[in-house]
Order: C-alpha cells, then structure tokens, then sequence
C-alpha cells in the first residue's frame, strides 16, 4: 500500500509540475511570437492555438520528464536533462506551429550550454568541433537548396553540438533526417503538403535530440 501511495505522490507532483511548466511555457512561446509576428508563417492562428498549444507542451514534457526520471539519471544530470528536454519541447511547438526557431530561444540555449559544461557528454573542444559540424552541414544544405533550409535550424545545429558533442550530434542528424524525410514523404503521398510546401525540421531535430541524450 505504502509503494502505491508513492507512486501516485510522485504521479501527482509530476502531472502539477508539468502542467505550471507547459502554461508558462505557452505564455512565454505567445509573447514571443507576438513580438515577431512580421515573420511569422500563419500569424492568424496565433489568438486561438492556446489550449492546443498547452496539451502539446504537456503531452510532450510529460512523456520524456516521466521517461528521465524512469531511467534513474541523478539529481544534477537529470536537472539539466529536464532543461534541455523543456526548451526542445518549446523549439518543437513552436516550430511545428509557425515554422520558426527565435534567437530568443536559441541563445538561453547556447548560453546554458556553456553553463553546464563541466556536466555534458564530451569535452569542451569536441562539442565546440560539434557545433561548427552541426552548423555547417546545414549551412552547405542550406546552400545546395538554396534557402530550402532556415537560418533557425543551423542556428539550432549549431548550438545542439554545444550540448550534444560529435558523437551524439551526428547521431541526432541522423535520426532527424530519417524521421523528417519519412514524415515528409507520408505527407507528400498523402497530399497533405505539397512539393512547394515548407517542411519544418527543427522538431524532427529537437526530438531526436532528447532521445540521443536518453539512449
């Protein structure tokens, strides 16, 4: 009896947790895209994409915190797992809804990479060496396509090797091109897009990003 009561003392807590963080998170990802809406690709579904907005943020954060926590990392790792975790969650909503990654998002970001440092995978040189990697193979796509990829994706490479390290970078490029070309490809078949339609990666990255860093 005393095991379950536990359990659902800390299921009771996770889910309170989760749902203060995705209403913060929403309200902070409205103000944002509000102050940038001149760049924005469906500005006109910002006054009413609240709630869903708000259970994707706690469909997401609640599945990979409870999967952290699950798989027993400790109390500093999974600290700054649970950070990371919360701002690719906030990159992935919002790029899915308005497919743009913000520089007010990003550089928090690149500044806490440099923060934790001493803490993530890799030393500081290898993941300086990611992130050039990570950037630039995005910035040559970009090239190639000729703007077929944004500015926030290798911005979001970019600062992904900070965290990430060579390793576990060119792990999540694969894992993002895999599941991002598959998606892209169902949505094409199923003429959902079309062949002139903006696919956005940067969720595709982001996700695959936390599932590195859990495997």
């Amino acid at each position: 009896m005393s095991e379950q009561i536990e359990f659902l003392c800390i299921f009771l807590l996770f889910v309170i947790f989760t749902l203060i963080v995705s209403r913060l998170l929403s309200k902070i990802m409205q103000y944002y895209l509000c102050q940038s809406i001149s760049i924005l690709e469906k500005p006109e579904k910002l006054p009413g994409s609240h709630i869903k907005r708000e259970i994707n943020l706690f469909s997401l954060l609640f599945f990979f915190y409870s999967l952290s926590y699950y798989l027993m990392i400790d109390g500093l790792q999974l600290a700054i797992l649970w950070i990371f975790i919360t701002f690719m969650v906030l990159i992935s909503i919002m790029d899915f809804e308005q497919q743009v990654i913000l520089d007010k998002i990003l550089f928090p970001l690149f500044v806490l990479a440099l923060c934790f440092s001493p803490f993530l995978p890799a030393l500081l040189l290898n993941r300086l060496f990611a992130a050039v990697i990570g950037g630039g193979i995005l910035l040559l796509l970009a090239i190639i396509t000729k703007g077929g990829v944004g500015g926030g994706d290798i911005k979001l490479l970019f600062v992904l090797g900070l965290w990430l390290g060579t390793d576990k970078l060119l792990f999540t490029l694969f894992l993002g091109f895999l599941s991002g070309g598959f998606v892209s490809a169902v949505l094409l078949l199923g003429k959902i897009k079309g062949p002139k339609d903006t696919i956005s990666y940067g969720p595709y990255f982001a996700l695959s990003a936390i599932a590195t860093l859990l495997c």
